[in-house]
């Protein structure tokens, strides 16, 4: 959902690229767009910017200046001896989301204004309340464009670079072609009803929105709250820096890997599981990539080789979070009615496929035990069922019973199923196949004894029931 608002109408572009913006404007840090004019870098900071939420401006780094920035400067203030600005609707001072566009093609007179917004969050000493800073650039290479600044880039949580259109597949290339052909909505009057209809769902897609980014802000606190996963991500995080430093020998400052690093592990990681995106190992690559290895432009097999020395501190958190899944999984197959446990235990085989899962070893210990319940209340229930007194028809009844209305036949049902079966489950499901098979065996047998004449199981008029003289 937040990848789609993201994205906006922005075709061929890598998901991973959207992804970061999108985890830029939902946790509220910097980012900076490094690409060629065209390839979408200015709206997709835009449309992320937006999403951000707050009173948003949009800056050309090449036309606006000082008084577009900050304002006039009041002359009744500067004979008192201060420098305060008569502002306007595009003032800085009280935005919370910013975007600079073409920051490296600036003019020599304005650079440094920009540089002090980019790198200080500052304008003339003043600080300034940005919540959100999105700059984009081109490259390098550019003729007329400055080179960035190594501190400038230092300072922003995510650098992204867009890829050259060489790099694009021929689908890709097709589909955005296809996307400018389509034609645009017709002009016209429209009438109330539709105008109406058009504000209800704005308003509507506006607090869908809002509730997308609260669900991942929250999930990213509870991460943050939990002292295993905060010692395991720093672990992470001094893993993959320490590689990185023995493989290359660009600098890396304390600020990307104490800082941006870690904390990007947490905004990826609860972005992409509210978004049922991915877990932590795909977090560990996206934060890795756009935290480090763009900013600092590092090759492909110097991320490879971070990541590969950073999988301990990742098992150890996954295995945290198995630790606490097992213990949900005790609450969960120990607590209600038989037949809502079986109904949790059908949703925790779903949610924890793998038999090498140690999740698993809790279901099964779990099952075991609710195994025994479920057979228990067969044995209590089946007597019941058996009895003319209780039921019109006692072996339909019964029948019904071993067949799947008892929590034992449908924790068999649910234990039979290829995706449920491994060892400790099959030998489960096997138990209670004999111990239904003998229910059946009974059920038969006691309406040969009780009831030769009749087939629902109640005594015939001409046939007493066994046992009576």
């Amino acid at each position: 959902m937040l990848r789609e608002w993201a994205r906006g109408g922005l075709v061929g572009l890598d998901a991973a690229l959207v992804d970061v913006v999108a985890v830029a404007a939902v946790h509220q840090r910097s980012a900076l767009l490094i690409g060629r004019h065209g390839s979408g870098k200015t709206t997709l900071a835009a449309n992320a910017a937006k999403l951000a939420g707050g009173a948003f401006v949009h800056y050309d780094a090449v036309h606006d200046d000082l008084i577009s920035v900050a304002g006039v400067p009041s002359p009744r203030d500067l004979a008192e001896g201060r420098l305060r600005f008569a502002e306007h609707d595009r003032t800085i001072w009280n935005k919370s989301v910013v975007l600079i566009d073409e920051l490296t093609r600036a003019p020599p007179e304005t650079s440094n204004l920009w540089l002090s917004i980019v790198a200080e969050r500052c304008l003339h000493g003043r600080q300034l309340p940005l919540r959100v800073l999105f700059a984009a650039a081109n490259p390098d290479s550019y003729a007329n464009a400055l080179e960035l600044d190594p501190a400038l880039v230092d300072r922003m949580a995510y650098v992204v670079r867009l890829p050259e259109p060489g790099a694009l597949s021929l689908e890709v290339l097709e589909a955005q072609a296809r996307a400018n052909l389509a034609s645009p909505p017709p002009a016209g009057p429209r009438d109330l009803p539709d105008a109406r209809g058009r504000l209800l769902g704005v308003l509507a897609l506006h607090a869908a929105r809002l509730a997308a980014m609260q669900a991942v802000r929250a999930q990213r606190d509870r991460l943050a709250r939990n002292p295993v996963v905060v010692a395991r991500v720093a672990e992470w995080a001094a893993l993959v820096t320490r590689e990185i430093l023995r493989v290359t020998s660009k600098y890396v400052s304390p600020r990307t890997y104490a800082l941006f690093l870690p904390n990007a592990l947490l905004d990826f990681w609860a972005y992409l599981q509210c978004e049922h995106l991915g877990g932590v190992r795909e977090a560990s690559r996206l934060a890795l990539s756009f935290a480090v290895g763009q900013k600092l432009d590092l090759p492909s097999e110097v991320i490879a080789a971070a990541l590969e020395a950073g999988r301990p501190a990742l098992r150890a958190i996954e295995g945290a979070l198995h630790v606490r899944d097992a213990e949900a999984v005790v609450r969960g197959l120990a607590e209600g009615t038989l037949p809502e446990r079986v109904a949790v235990l059908c949703t925790l085989l779903a949610r924890h496929d793998d038999p090498s899962s140690p999740v698993r070893d809790a279901i099964a210990l779990g099952v075991v035990d609710l195994a025994a319940r479920c057979l228990a209340d067969l044995d209590r229930e089946l007597p019941r069922c058996l009895d003319p007194d209780n039921s019109p028809d006692p072996i339909a009844a019964a029948i019904a019973l071993c067949n799947g209305g008892s929590p034992a036949a449908r924790l068999h049902e649910v234990l039979s199923k290829p995706a449920s079966m491994d060892a400790r489950l099959r030998r489960v499901a096997e138990d209670l196949s004999v111990v239904l098979t003998m229910a059946r065996v009974r059920i038969a047998s006691d309406r040969a004894l009780r009831c030769p004449s009749s087939p629902n199981g109640r005594p015939s008029a001409v046939a007493p029931r066994v046992g009576v003289p």
